[in-house]
């Protein structure tokens, strides 16, 4: 005796694959919303952790000031001073001469020092005049390397400033 297996229902296969291509394109669209999350987080994390791109502070206000420092800018080249920093050992020495040459004496100097590369390192000092027109302050830079050098000069209701760029070797 042979047995015969019962014949399977047309309607229960088509229904099988259904779900099964059901089942398949569920995975499909649940993989790729996955990995659009996971792509998308990756991308948060690097805007939220990179540089903001913001290059100055306040730039509305100094936009709006920009004619004020642009009068002071040429009011300064008017005066003619000149200025020479340098290192010597732990100082930083800063030489003043107005445009005939004469050492600038008596003036307030102060000093901002400002890491290029690095934030968080800026610091300032106020120089006093060691001789004529020579000013000098003693600084422990906390890094080496390059370092910006900002100096402010008031003498005489005038005012003077000059950034240069110092390289700090240990």
């Amino acid at each position: 005796m042979t047995t015969k297996k019962p014949d399977t229902d047309p309607i229960d296969d088509a229904a099988a694959k259904n779900i099964v291509a059901r089942r398949l394109f569920m995975r499909w669209v649940i993989g790729f919303f996955s990995v659009f999350i996971i792509v998308d987080g990756f991308f948060w994390y690097l805007a939220s952790d990179s540089h903001t791109g913001l290059v100055t502070e306040q730039p509305y206000e100094k936009g709006l000031a920009y004619n004020d420092t642009v009068a002071a800018s040429d009011e300064q080249l008017a005066l003619g001073w000149s200025s020479k920093v340098r290192l010597e050992g732990n100082s930083v020495v800063v030489s003043l001469t107005d445009k005939d040459g004469t050492a600038i004496t008596g003036a307030e100097l102060d000093v901002k020092f400002m890491r290029p590369t690095v934030e968080g390192y800026d610091f300032s000092a106020r120089l006093s005049e060691s001789d004529s027109g020579v000013y000098k302050t003693a600084v422990e830079f906390p890094l080496d390397g390059q370092w910006d050098v900002r100096i402010f000069v008031s003498w005489n209701q005038q005012q003077y400033q000059k950034t240069t760029r110092v390289m700090v070797r240990p």
